[in-house]
């Protein structure tokens, strides 16, 4: 059985923040917006198509991990592709 203590568990979030992060960075500019009377996060990716067409993808969420993973899933829905 696992033992997680309070500092492991901020690891393994901190580990997950950071690969969002990098896969949000991966497909556009990441743009993020905590409002302060505002308890959600939002995030907005803007990548452009092949045609040179900006596109924004945006995701709202409590959590910052949330609302960047809605950001990426509609990023990719929406035509985006990781740029190396």
């Amino acid at each position: 059985m696992f033992n997680l203590t309070k500092q492991d568990a901020h690891v393994v979030t901190q580990q997950t923040l950071d690969a969002l992060w990098n896969k949000a960075e991966q497909l556009g500019r990441v743009n993020v917006d905590h409002p302060l009377f505002n308890l959600d996060y939002r995030v907005e990716i803007m990548f452009e198509n092949r045609s040179g067409s900006r596109i924004y993808a945006r995701g709202q969420a409590r959590r910052i991990h949330d609302a960047l993973e809605s950001a990426i899933k509609e990023a990719i829905s929406l035509g985006a592709v990781a740029r190396i």
